[in-house]
């Protein structure tokens, strides 16, 4: 799943589920699209991935938002639909945060592994390039746009060091001289 599929492959099956394989996927960018070029059109993707709590089952946990990101219909699909599971079988519908305007939490899943569940519907061909942006992010970047049509944003550079504890600036600034460069303060 690293690598791209056969072509006799492509566009060959119904339905293509995946039931747990995808977090253990190095190359999840391939893994994903090999899944949905698998999809007939009009046929369906099932994705089910552990998400929340199962730190070190697979190389990742994803969140729903990149479920609804990418199965979208500038992707080639549509009538996403994402479920949260929890360990006593509670469902959840999960929301898509495009269309509630902010992020998805799940409070109740603070203390117990949770999977996704995320079923979605082939219209058309996967595109050579796969659009995937997170939704809050999009909203920001748009909503920030100055009169020239430029993203205002501040350098991550100095977000960065907002964050970054003293003894590990001053450590960090006397390496970066040792390098040549002038250390920032």
């Amino acid at each position: 799943m690293n690598l791209p599929i056969s072509e006799n492959l492509k566009e060959k099956f119904s339905v293509v589920i995946d039931g747990g394989t995808l977090e253990h996927v190095f190359n999840y960018p391939a893994a994903i699209r090999n899944c949905m070029e698998m999809v007939q059109t009009s046929g369906h993707l099932i994705l089910i991935t552990p998400s929340n709590n199962w730190f070190g089952h697979g190389f990742y946990q994803f969140s729903p938002e990149l479920f609804f990101s990418l199965l979208n219909e500038r992707n080639g699909f549509t009538e996403t639909r994402i479920f949260a599971q929890n360990d006593s079988s509670r469902w959840f519908r999960i929301k898509n945060p495009k269309e509630i305007k902010r992020r998805v939490d799940l409070p109740c899943a603070t203390k117990n592994p949770f999977l996704i569940y995320a079923v979605s519907k082939k219209i058309k061909a996967i595109p050579e390039k796969l659009e995937v942006l997170q939704s809050d992010y999009v909203d920001l970047w748009e909503s920030e746009k100055n009169a020239s049509g430029k993203v205002a944003r501040k350098s991550t550079l100095s977000s960065i060091r907002e964050i970054i504890p003293e003894d590990i600036k001053k450590s960090s600034d006397r390496s970066l001289k040792l390098f040549g460069e002038k250390g920032k303060k």
